[in-house]
């Protein structure tokens, strides 16, 4: 099989993949060199953009919201891992933007499991907007070893109900330099270092895994 048939099963952070439909889509380093680039041109005009401190050390807290966002995104990848299309549907803001049933079927056909789901929750532009980045380990059919990956999502609080913003063109300049500037947070980047080293460990030391991301 080519390459180009695996290409939504790795995850990395960038922005503009931030969400369903989208995030899914771009190999694990191929996206992990257009966040490197993003983030250096991010860096370069910050003169423009919100800072960190602008965003992070005021406004509000996430902490009493965080545990149910968190059960909300690991239900999304609970629905992922069945290929649950209709329930996915309700969840994101943009239903025309979102996995063509074909393509949900063919994730589901390679991702058996999402295991170690774990929610990093950030300020998005205002009180009821939040920019989460997801960690899990990927477990693939008939391989025992499970990849690592890491995605980026815009949620927003719409009168109690959670949806995430899959379409980047539906967010304001200032939600798009929040997640811009949410890159850029220490302990992200650790994340995302982290998750680089692991999977490229995982690829070194399994034949298995390093042919099937070879062909």
């Amino acid at each position: 099989m080519k390459n180009s048939q695996y290409t939504f099963f790795i995850l990395v952070i960038s922005w503009f993949f931030f969400i369903i439909g989208c995030s899914v889509t771009a190999a694990y380093m191929k996206v992990s060199t257009q966040f490197d680039t993003q983030t250096k041109k991010t860096e370069a005009a910050q003169a423009s953009k919100l800072s960190e401190s602008e965003l992070y050390d005021s406004k509000y807290e996430v902490g009493k919201t965080e545990a149910k966002l968190s059960d909300f995104m690991k239900k999304y990848y609970e629905y992922l891992e069945e290929g649950n299309r209709e329930e996915l549907l309700k969840m994101v803001e943009d239903t025309e933007c979102f996995f063509s049933p074909q393509k949900l079927r063919n994730m589901t056909l390679y991702i058996e499991k999402y295991n170690n789901i774990t929610c990093y929750i950030k300020n998005g532009e205002d009180t009821h907007s939040y920019i989460v980045f997801v960690s899990y380990d990927a477990k693939f059919h008939d391989i025992a070893q499970t990849v690592p990956g890491v995605s980026q999502y815009y949620v927003i609080d719409e009168d109690g109900e959670f949806k995430i913003y899959n379409n980047k063109d539906h967010l304001s300049t200032e939600a798009q330099k929040a997640m811009e500037v949410s890159l850029r947070l220490k302990d992200i980047k650790a994340l995302i270092e982290d998750t680089r080293q692991r999977y490229e460990a995982v690829i070194a030391t399994n034949k298995e895994l390093e042919e099937f991301f070879e062909e």
